[in-house]
């Protein structure tokens, strides 16, 4: 069975995972210089590579849960 706790976590990280999936290339990313940087369905940019992100100044990590990462 299922806790109500590991279904939010799951239902979080499948969230969070949608938003960022990596979209088409758009150019290149202002951090590494590699022609990565990709559109995510949430309108921000990503760099397949870096993990950079323009619009939020910082890299983008994995979901905090994912790999065991979490609780």
């Amino acid at each position: 069975m299922i806790s109500k706790y590991m279904a939010e976590d799951y239902e979080s990280e499948r969230k969070w995972r949608e938003e960022w999936a990596l979209g088409d290339y758009i150019g290149q990313c202002p951090k590494c210089g590699r022609h990565r940087l990709c559109i995510c369905p949430n309108g921000k940019h990503r760099c397949e590579k870096c993990d950079w992100c323009p619009e939020k100044g910082e890299y983008i990590k994995d979901h905090p849960l994912a790999f065991g990462n979490g609780k």
